[in-house]
C-alpha cells in the first residue's frame, strides 16, 4: 500500500537532518575557535578552523615552537562535538619575517 506524500515527508527528514548537522558543525567550529582564544598558550596565533558532519576538526595556522603543535590538538580534542581533530599548523621557519611579539625597535622608514 502506497501512502501518498510518504517520500515528501521522507525528503523532508532528510533534509532537516542535513542542515542539523550543518548546524552542529558550526557550532563545533565556534567552539573550538574559542578555546583556543582563550587558552594562554595559543591565544597569540590566528587559526582557521573547518568541522565536518561527523565531528573532524581541521586547524590550520603557523605557530612559533613545536611543542605547540600537541596543545592546539590537545586543546581542540577537548571540545564538546570533537571527534577526530586534523592539525594542519605549520612551524614558523627561523630567521622570518614574523615577530614573535609586538615590540618596535625602530620607526618604518620606506
Amino acid at each position: 500500500m502506497r501512502v501518498p506524500g510518504l517520500g515528501v515527508l521522507l525528503g523532508a527528514l532528510l533534509l532537516a537532518a542535513a542542515a542539523c548537522s550543518i548546524i552542529q558543525a558550526s557550532q563545533t567550529e565556534k567552539r573550538v575557535v574559542k578555546a583556543l582564544a582563550a587558552d594562554q598558550r595559543t591565544a597569540a596565533y590566528q587559526f582557521d578552523v573547518s568541522c565536518d558532519e561527523q565531528g573532524t576538526v581541521v586547524i590550520t595556522g603557523t605557530l612559533y615552537r613545536p611543542e605547540e603543535m600537541a596543545v592546539v590538538t590537545q586543546i581542540a580534542r577537548a571540545v564538546q562535538g570533537v571527534k577526530q581533530v586534523v592539525n594542519h599548523c605549520e612551524l614558523e621557519e627561523p630567521g622570518s619575517t614574523l615577530f614573535l611579539d609586538d615590540t618596535i625597535t625602530a620607526p618604518y622608514l620606506p
